[in-house]
């Protein structure tokens, strides 16, 4: 992987437990488009937080997610590091989400190709940027529900 993140630091994406047993390395199980889309809310936004405290919670999760988790899907997108969950600290995860639809070519220029629902998830942003079916709109972002 040759991306690293501007804004983020390792232990705010992967688990302590692949930090542990890969280190630096572990930058290798993320996929770098989802990074680059990471960067980019960061820079429109200000400041984010993926896997951290935030609001009172500790989250360890809305990273890379180790396989064997029960949290989330079977075959959630975490789980092969191409979804981030973030929440933003000076803006509304609706303000986030609503730009992204707005701007979904720039979305896609940075990586970001499916976004979920804030019906379904209201006080955190879920990314990834799976590979998307052939007949899907080149510059569309696909919204997906829990």
């Amino acid at each position: 992987m040759s991306y690293r993140p501007l804004h983020f630091q390792l232990h705010e994406v992967v688990t302590s437990d692949a930090i542990q047993v890969l280190g630096e390395r572990a930058w290798t199980l993320m996929d770098e488009r989802i990074l680059q889309g990471a960067d980019w809310l960061r820079e429109l936004f200000g400041s984010a937080v993926i896997n951290g405290k935030f609001g009172g919670k500790t989250f360890k999760e809305s990273g890379l997610r180790d396989p064997f988790t029960t949290t989330g899907a079977k075959y959630s997108q975490h789980k092969f590091g191409r979804a981030l969950d973030l929440k933003f600290t000076k803006v509304s995860v609706k303000e986030v989400y609503n730009y992204i639809l707005a701007n979904q070519p720039e979305a896609r220029a940075h990586g970001i190709t499916v976004v979920e629902n804030i019906k379904d998830t209201p006080t955190w942003l879920h990314i990834d940027c799976r590979l998307l079916p052939e007949s899907y709109p080149k510059n569309g972002v696909l919204v997906v529900n829990a």
